[in-house]
């Protein structure tokens, strides 16, 4: 029997079956259980297990990308607002799910093709940086980091920082917060 399952109850089902069983030992059974439909319905709409940890990847970047503001005011409210909300959305279990669903995909298609595959969705964020891959790389890097729900505020605001010297910000900004920022590198 063969479903074509919207989208959207495709990437639900994908982070609940997260929750629940674990990136690891969530299977393509799990996610057809969830979603009342069958193993071969699922690989006949996606064709193999890695595209649909890609497809649900790629779906859960693109709503993260659409947090970022999407038009510019004062950059560095900007970056603090979205920081916020990313930071808060990591350390719940809907950011570890995609963390998860990130390190799942990261194992079918290797750390670098990610690292790129993600650069290329994150248009919002890449706009809004106007700053070398490697920088847009960090800063990613860093807000990911800066949802583990184990570092103090005093942690997070360190990681803030370096994204925000990175950015090219630290050119107005005193010694001082440079000083943090490298600091927290060490």
């Amino acid at each position: 029997m063969y479903f074509d399952v919207d989208n959207e109850r495709v990437v639900r089902a994908f982070v609940e079956c997260i929750a629940e069983h674990g990136a690891i030992e969530m299977s393509v059974d799990h996610v057809a259980r969830r979603l009342g439909s069958s193993r071969a319905g699922l690989y006949r709409q996606f064709g193999s297990w890695p595209q649909m940890v890609m497809f649900g990847y790629e779906a859960m970047l693109e709503w993260v990308d659409g947090q970022f503001p999407d038009r510019e005011s004062d950059r560095r409210v900007d970056l603090e607002s979205w920081w916020a909300r990313m930071t808060a959305l990591f350390s719940s279990p809907l950011g570890r799910g995609i963390l998860a669903m990130r390190a799942l995909a990261a194992l079918h298609c290797g750390t670098h093709a990610l690292e790129e595959f993600e650069l290329v969705r994150l248009r919002a964020f890449r706009h809004w940086c106007r700053s070398s891959p490697a920088a847009i790389h960090a800063c990613w890097a860093l807000i990911r980091i800066a949802g583990n729900p184990k570092l103090t505020e005093e942690e997070r605001t360190q990681l803030r920082e370096i994204a925000w010297v990175m950015l090219g910000g630290g050119a107005d900004t005193t010694d001082s917060i440079e000083a943090t920022a490298l600091a927290g590198l060490m």
